[in-house]
């Protein structure tokens, strides 16, 4: 069977699983009727929280509020609804009217469900507060949920089909790899691979020379950092001087929306660890501990050959490894929602990273930080295997001649170049956790061996040991719990980590002791659990150990997506105040760009639940390709393999059933 033809089937099995629930879901829906609904408001949180209604539902609503001002704001049906304190009437404006004046009226009334083809689309909105009321005010909101919820039944219905493709897929690549034997052992359902040892993808220096000698400009990364370097200080200055209003202040939106929503839906899944050629934490560690900001200077300096500052102590062995960066993450997670409501948290987190990154050299040597304690490498070094750009040796037997005459100059240095600043010889280098793309190998290299690939999305895959295993289930995990707390309607949640104006520091104990406990006890002593009785059932010799940090790459790119779908409607939500804080960045009333003091316009709301639907099946899929992978490398037989595959991807399913459930129901 050709490839075409393979494609349109499986095309044709989503479409009808999609398509099948919808129709059920449409020819089965309700009649309308009336909807009379309360909503009362507080600080900070909306009851009810959640609201169901059918299509073509006349809603009647009527508000109240329980503290201070607040405001119903529904932007999929035009609702702006300001809501006074202690009063019947309300006031009604239309976003999409700003210049209208707002009616009063005691009741709002309209219909449910958007006429025309939108009508499909809009399943799922979010109402939220427009009327600051506190450090917290950014979280107010509940979900407004149309049935028949057509993303809903359709999402689900391709949710059980993917196992059916995959396993089709699993087939069609055996037969391809061996026609005569099709239960013989699987093979990848991926183009041809070279020769083992050569790198894979698109040589981008070989293919662009002028970019080669670019990259290889002395001081490149001195100057990049230093230009995010001023974007990093303007993020300190505008978190410190202006306003306290989390939505209103440039740094905040610089760092939580844009930096953030790049380097996750972007960055990492494009270009690899490309940010860390362009982080400016360790700029000033590197010039103390180098002595220079630009130049190179050859010499020795222990097992380098090139002349460093500082102790240069190796850093422990026992902390060589993934573990202290992923407690540091953990750390800041704990604490984030106090970084990202207060500005000056904000700025503060910031400072303490650049002050870490700025001191470690003198103690420890090369970029120990960046290596093992930033708590964004811990994101980034995962996640990178994922991405299209990867740094490789070009030939193999070139790297093992420098070996052999202990010559390694990508990882001792010379005059061309510094000392690998994580300690890496380009010959090791098969994967994108370690690298961090400084380039200097790229001038160091005497045999111009070392190039920049171009590669496909998500070819890398394998972790380590039991130390990135942990980190994968880790970042997997927080990003769950990111998507609950800060896009959740239910304020019991927020009020426990709120100890930003309500000092619930009691409740935050308890919310802090169960998040470590569920990511560092729970998760992964449960994927423990599945991973053992999948060597089980599979027969295999591997031990369990083994097939623990195995069975966990597969969390990988499903905590990538689960991240991408958090990160989106961060965006999408903020995007007016982003153009609003650039216009006026202390909030001192410029208007340098003309959009300061803009009304507050969400893009496309009705399609984020559609996105972040999209991005948690497509996790999904690409998790059961690498269990597939995994346990199809542990045993010959294709039947062992499935056994032992399932009891991870029938956790990998629940949770994404319901990630789909939150995102969508």
């Amino acid at each position: 069977m050709s490839r075409g033809r393979q494609r349109a089937i499986t095309f044709g099995i989503l479409v009808l699983a999609f398509a099948l629930p919808v129709v059920i879901a449409h020819l089965t829906a309700a009649e309308p009727r009336t909807r009379r609904i309360h909503v009362e408001h507080f600080r900070y949180g909306m009851q009810p929280e959640v609201i169901h209604v059918n299509r073509g539902d006349t809603v009647i609503l009527t508000f109240s509020a329980r503290d201070t001002a607040h405001s119903f704001f529904l932007q999929e049906y035009d609702l702006d609804v300001k809501i006074p304190q202690q009063t019947g009437q309300v006031a009604v404006a239309h976003p999409s009217r700003p210049e209208d004046e707002p009616q009063l009226t005691r009741e709002v009334v309209f219909r449910a469900g958007r006429p025309g083809l939108m009508g499909f689309f809009n399943t799922k909105s979010r109402y939220r507060c427009h009327v600051w009321c506190g450090q917290m005010h950014a979280f107010e909101q509940g979900f407004f949920v149309v049935h028949p919820n057509y993303l809903h039944a359709g999402a689900t219905g391709v949710l059980f089909a993917l196992p059916l493709v995959g396993l089709l897929r699993w087939r069609w690549g055996r037969v391809r790899a061996n026609p005569a034997a099709v239960d013989g052992p699987a093979a990848d359902d991926g183009p041809p691979r070279p020769q083992p040892g050569a790198p894979e993808g698109v040589d981008l220096l070989a293919k662009w020379p002028r970019l080669k000698r670019v990259l290889e400009l002395p001081g490149l990364q001195y100057w990049l950092m230093t230009l995010a370097g001023v974007l990093l200080y303007i993020v300190i200055l505008t978190s410190l001087v202006g306003t306290k209003m989390a939505g209103g202040n440039l740094g905040v939106m610089l760092v939580w929306v844009v930096w953030l929503v790049v380097l996750i839906a972007i960055l990492v899944p494009i270009f690899g660890r490309l940010w860390c050629l362009l982080c400016p934490l360790p700029m000033f560690g590197d010039a103390l501990q180098r002595g220079t900001a630009l130049g190179v200077r050859s010499g020795a300096s222990g097992r380098y050959n090139s002349v460093f500052r500082g102790l240069m102590l190796p850093w422990p062995q026992r902390l060589a490894n993934a573990v202290p960066r992923t407690l540091s993450f953990l750390c800041f997670a704990t604490v984030s929602i106090l970084i990202l409501s207060q500005p000056r948290w904000t700025a503060w987190a910031i400072i303490i990273l650049v002050v870490l990154a700025t001191l470690m050299p003198l103690v420890f040597e090369l970029r120990a930080f960046c290596r093992y304690l930033c708590p964004i490498n811990s994101f980034v070094s995962l996640y990178s295997v994922m991405g299209k750009l990867a740094l490789r040796a070009r030939h193999a037997p070139v790297c093992q001649r420098c070996l052999q005459r202990d010559v390694e100059t990508c990882r001792k240095g010379n005059d061309r170049g510094w000392a690998c600043p994580y300690g890496l010889s380009v010959s090791t280098i098969d994967r994108n956790n370690d690298c961090g793309l400084c380039l200097e190998c790229l001038r160091s290299c005497s045999f111009n061996n070392v190039s920049v690939y171009w590669r496909r999305f998500g070819l890398q895959r394998g972790l380590a040991g039991a130390d990135e295993a942990l980190q994968a289930i880790v970042m997997l995990t927080l990003g769950v719990v990111y998507c609950i707390t800060f896009q959740g309607p239910w304020h019991n949640i927020r009020d426990m980590v709120n100890i930003v104006d309500e000092n619930n520091w009691d409740l935050f104990v308890v919310y802090s002791a169960m998040l470590w406990l569920v990511t560092l006890g729970v998760m992964p002593l449960l994927l423990l659990l599945l991973t053992r009785v999948g060597t089980a059932l599979s027969g295999t010799d591997r031990p369990a150990r083994e097939m623990f940090a195995r069975d966990a790459s597969a969390l990988v790119p499903m905590g990538l997506f689960v991240w991408i779908a958090f990160a989106i409607p961060m965006l999408t939500v903020s995007w007016s105040f982003v153009l609003s804080t650039l216009s006026d960045p202390f909030n001192w009333g410029w208007d340098l760009f003309g959009t300061a003091g803009a009304p507050w316009w969400q893009v496309c709301p009705e399609a984020t639940p559609w996105i972040q639907a999209g991005f948690a099946l497509i996790g999904y899929a690409l998790a059961l390709r690498a269990l597939r992978r995994v346990w199809s490398a542990a045993t010959p037989e294709p039947s062992q393999a499935l056994y032992g595959m399932l009891p991870s991807a029938t956790l990998l399913f629940g949770l994404t059933y319901g990630l789909l459930w939150f995102f969508t129901a």
